[in-house]
Parts: C-alpha cells; structure tokens; sequence
C-alpha cells in the first residue's frame, strides 16, 4: 500500500482485508463493493458505458457480473503482474 492509504482507510471505515478483496465506490452514504461498484464508475463515465452500468445491477446480468469480478479479482496478479 503507498503511504497515508491506511489512514484514507480508516477515515472510510473500510480494513486493509477489505480494501484488497474489492474495489469501493462510496459517494456519501452510498458504499459499494464488487461488481456493483465497477458498475458504477461505469455509469459514471457516461456515454456507451453508462448503458453496461446499469445493465450490471439488473438481474440476471448482475449475476453474470458477479461471477466475472469475483474469477477477475482472485486472478489480478495474473493479469497485472501485481502481488499481495
């Protein structure tokens, strides 16, 4: 983790064992994790994205999109070439 990133977590009531298992959106008292989060930055970005975002909070494409984000999140150091 870069410096201060424990104490943005902390400020975020988020842990450290979190922080790394997913990916947050949090935008006032709304809090995502996962694929819902992923879901919506992309409707965040707009355009063309905005329709993929949504479309990842409707069932069963939700479930689709769960699946996908938890193979992707237990593989990353294999895409990325990042560790732990």
């Amino acid at each position: 983790m870069s410096p201060g990133t424990a104490d943005d977590l902390e400020n975020l009531n988020i842990s450290v064992v979190d922080a790394k298992k997913s990916v947050w959106w949090i935008d006032g008292d709304v809090r995502l994790s996962g694929h819902r989060a992923v879901g919506e930055v992309l409707r965040s970005i707009g355009g063309g994205w905005r329709w993929l975002g949504t479309a990842m909070k409707i069932p069963p494409f939700s479930w689709i999109a769960a699946v996908i984000y938890k193979y992707v999140a237990a593989n990353r150091h294999r895409i990325t070439g990042l560790r732990d």
